[in-house]
């Protein structure tokens, strides 16, 4: 069974559904990101990489197959 990440970057925490090829929700998780990295930008850029990696370790998220939401005004979407 092949399965979907998805991932939601927001300001105050990283969230993840894990879902099957059918839609159905198979796990949810969330980690918080630290008030310092909301309010520094050199911070936010080295904690969000490390934060996401956290959250798929804790949760045993599959890597293979990841949506990505952005949240913001100006945002592109794009197939990577």
């Amino acid at each position: 069974m092949n399965r979907i990440v998805g991932l939601d970057l927001s300001w105050g925490s990283i969230r993840a559904v894990e879902m099957s090829d059918d839609l159905k929700v198979i796990k949810i998780g969330k980690i918080d990101i630290t008030e310092e990295a909301r309010s520094n930008k050199e911070v936010r850029k080295k904690e969000y990489p490390e934060k996401i990696k956290e959250l798929f370790a804790k949760y045993k998220l599959p890597q293979g197959r990841v949506i990505i939401n952005f949240r913001g005004s100006y945002v592109l979407a794009r197939t990577y």
